[in-house]
């Protein structure tokens, strides 16, 4: 997969930079996101306002958002406390959400660092689609007109 080759090509600290990939009706769309997503207000206007903008600029069918995220671990029906930033058993993991107007599918990588290597990523695993503030905005742009 991509997302490992360009692990090969990262420092011991350095991080996947943020990118959605779209498939619209001119071809395929890569777009960095890193500068986007480097503060909360920012992310929140690129999710709300940019990215939805650009998919229906571009006639979107599809999209993937490629991007790290800090995940819990508590796998206890009870509701979580703490955000998974803050989590004290959270997994730093790559994640990978791809969707077109029938389908979403979410999979993801825990990244496992190296005191002087570079990154690797663990075994992917596709968990149930979420939703939320940074993928919904992505769904209803791409969705078909009623």
């Amino acid at each position: 997969m991509i997302v490992e080759r360009v692990g090969r090509t990262l420092g011991p600290e350095d991080d996947w930079v943020p990118v959605l990939l779209v498939e619209g009706s001119r071809g395929r769309t890569i777009v960095g996101l890193s500068t986007l997503f480097s503060s909360e207000p920012a992310k929140a206007f690129a999710a709300q306002q940019l990215m939805p903008a650009l998919l229906r600029l571009e006639e979107a069918s599809g999209f993937a958002l490629v991007f790290t995220a800090w995940m819990t671990t508590n796998e206890k029906a009870e509701p979580l406390l703490l955000p998974p930033s803050q989590d004290p058993d959270r997994v730093e993991a790559v994640v990978v959400t791809i969707a077109d107007t029938t389908e979403h599918e979410v999979w993801v990588a825990p990244i496992e660092r190296h005191s002087d290597e570079t990154p690797t990523l663990g075994p992917w695993e596709r968990i149930p689609a979420v939703s939320g503030p940074l993928v919904d905005p992505l769904l209803r742009a791409i969705a078909p007109e009623p």
